[in-house]
C-alpha cells in the first residue's frame, strides 16, 4: 500500500513540473506578460557657446530635454529670452567648457526685450531650480524672471540686474534663495503668491527692493536691502508675514505697508535717530467705501537690533 502510494505521488509530481512547464510559454505567448524593470536615469544635457557640448544654446537644451533632466551652462554670453515648462534643473558652471577662454558666470542677456526668463507650469507639479547665472536686460516693463502659475521653483544664487522687475512672481509658490538683485525697478515683486520663502539675498541699489501684493504666509529673512531708492520693502493688502532678521540700510525709506498686519522681529534698521530696541514702522489703512481717506497705522519691531544681523 506504501508503494503504492509513493508512485502515486512520483506521478502527481511529474504531472505537476510538465504542467507548469507548458503553462509558462502559453502565458508569455498570450497577452498576460511579465515585463522586466527598465531602469531609468535623468540626463544631463551640456550647452556650451562655442560649440563643444551637446547644444550652443539653452532654449534648445530645454526644448530637447525630458522633465526631470539637468542643463549644465558653461561660462558665455547667451542672447535668448527662455521658456520653461518643464521639469528641469538649469545650472550655471563658472568655466569653460573643454575649449574657449570663457569665465565667471554664465550670462542669460534678453537683448532689452521681453522677459528673459519665463517660468509657467499651470500650476502642475514640476519642480524647476535655476541656478548660478547673471540675468540681465529685460524688455520694458518685462522682468529678469516672470514666475506665473507655478509651484515648487527654486531661484538661486544668481546676480539678476537691470530689468524691469528682476524677479516677478504671480499666482505661485516660489523660493528666492541668496541671489543679488540689483539696479532693477522692482527687484522682486510677487502677487497673489503665498508661502513663498524669500532668504538670504541682497536686495541693492533698485527703485523698491521688495513689494508684495495680496500675498500672505511669505518668509523673508535674513536679506539686506539697501540704497534701494525708494523702498527697502512695501506690503500691500499683504498680511501675516514674517519679517525677520534683515538688514535695512541707507533706503530712502525702510519699510511701508497698506492695509495688512505683519510680524516683525529682529530686523536691523539703518537711519534711525535713537537706537533704542523698538522700531516704529509707518503705514497707512485705506478705507474702500471712501478711497480718498487715509488714516495712518503704526507696527513694530519689538526686537529691532542695533547691529547688523
Amino acid at each position: 500500500m506504501k508503494n503504492n502510494l509513493v508512485i502515486k505521488a512520483v506521478i502527481c509530481g511529474i504531472i505537476i513540473i510538465f504542467g507548469g512547464a507548458s503553462f509558462i510559454p502559453s502565458v508569455i505567448s498570450g497577452e498576460t506578460r511579465i515585463t522586466p524593470f527598465v531602469s531609468s536615469m535623468n540626463a544631463t544635457l551640456i550647452v556650451d557657446d562655442e560649440g563643444d557640448g551637446d547644444f550652443t544654446t539653452i532654449q534648445d537644451a530645454i526644448t530637447n530635454a525630458s522633465s526631470g533632466d539637468s542643463i549644465d551652462v558653461y561660462s558665455g554670453i547667451y542672447m535668448e529670452n527662455l521658456e520653461i515648462e518643464k521639469e528641469i534643473v538649469l545650472t550655471g558652471i563658472d568655466s569653460e567648457y573643454m575649449n574657449g577662454g570663457d569665465n565667471g558666470k554664465p550670462v542669460i542677456d534678453g537683448d532689452y526685450k521681453d522677459d528673459v526668463i519665463t517660468i509657467f507650469t499651470d500650476g502642475e507639479n514640476a519642480p524647476i531650480s535655476i541656478s548660478g547665472f547673471v540675468i540681465q536686460n529685460s524688455g520694458y516693463r518685462d522682468s529678469g524672471i516672470f514666475v506665473d502659475f507655478s509651484v515648487d521653483i527654486e531661484i538661486s544664487e544668481n546676480v539678476i540686474t537691470n530689468n524691469h522687475h528682476g524677479i516677478y512672481v504671480y499666482h505661485s509658490c516660489i523660493t528666492i534663495e541668496e541671489n543679488i538683485i540689483s539696479n532693477n525697478d522692482w527687484g522682486i515683486l510677487a502677487e497673489f503668491s503665498n508661502h513663498c520663502i524669500i532668504t538670504e539675498n541682497e536686495m541693492i541699489q533698485n527703485n523698491i527692493g521688495l513689494q508684495l501684493e495680496s500675498s500672505h504666509e511669505l518668509t523673508i529673512n535674513r536679506n539686506v536691502f539697501e540704497n534701494n531708492s525708494e523702498f527697502g520693502i512695501i506690503l500691500i493688502r499683504s498680511p501675516v508675514n514674517d519679517i525677520s532678521y534683515n538688514n535695512f540700510i541707507d533706503n530712502n525709506r525702510n519699510a511701508w505697508f497698506k492695509n495688512c498686519i505683519n510680524q516683525w522681529n529682529d530686523n536691523y534698521w539703518g537711519n534711525r535717530i535713537l537706537n533704542l530696541p523698538i522700531y516704529i514702522i509707518i503705514g497707512t489703512f485705506q478705507f474702500s467705501i471712501i478711497p480718498s481717506l487715509f488714516i495712518p497705522m503704526f507696527q513694530f519691531d519689538f526686537r529691532a537690533k542695533s547691529t547688523p544681523n
